[in-house]
């Protein structure tokens, strides 16, 4: 009878239990990779500015009105919005009204300066997602406004760059 060496001897001499708690640690390591990756993906990209304020407000709900005519969202308030600015170029994204289980999702694209009225989202977290569609070194930049305070500012001069952020219903 030989000994078997290495790790097949070391892992043969292991007990079923023994195997399964190993195989499970596994995954789960795996899992953290998996869940770091993500969120390196979705994370600003070198030259975002981020800034972001956190008193907190109430916000109120309504879809954002489009004029039809000239193709560029308008709002009915200043008081509550998201403004989307790419004087070079074109972009696109989307925006995220979420509170409890429910969400609600806004996708755009335009070029120039888009405002998107918040005024009737009440009680909801925002998330706003834009990206340059071109490769210059031109400014994009997203300011989150909720009843009249900036609350998230963030741009990029990067290529394809992406601008990002989260305000919440309670911030």
């Amino acid at each position: 009878m030989s000994d078997k060496g290495g790790i097949k001897g070391t892992w043969d001499k292991q007990s079923s239990g023994a195997k399964a708690a190993i195989i499970i640690v596994g995954l789960c390591c795996i899992g953290v990779l998996l869940v770091i990756a993500m969120a390196g993906m979705f994370s600003p990209d070198t030259n975002t500015q981020y800034t972001a304020n956190t008193s907190p407000t109430t916000t109120t709900q309504t879809e954002p009105t489009t004029n039809t005519e000239s193709d560029t969202a308008t709002t009915t308030s200043t008081e509550s919005y998201i403004e989307i600015s790419y004087p070079e170029g074109s972009w696109d994204g989307s925006i995220t009204l979420a509170s409890g289980n429910n969400e609600e999702e806004i996708n755009f694209d335009g070029s120039g300066t888009k405002r998107f009225d918040l005024s009737n989202y009440s009680g909801k977290d925002v998330y706003v997602h834009a990206q340059k569609n071109d490769d210059s070194s031109g400014k994009l930049s997203v300011i989150v406004v909720i009843n009249g305070e900036t609350k998230l500012t963030q741009s990029t001069t990067e290529g394809y760059g992406i601008v990002s952020g989260w305000v919440f219903s309670w911030e």
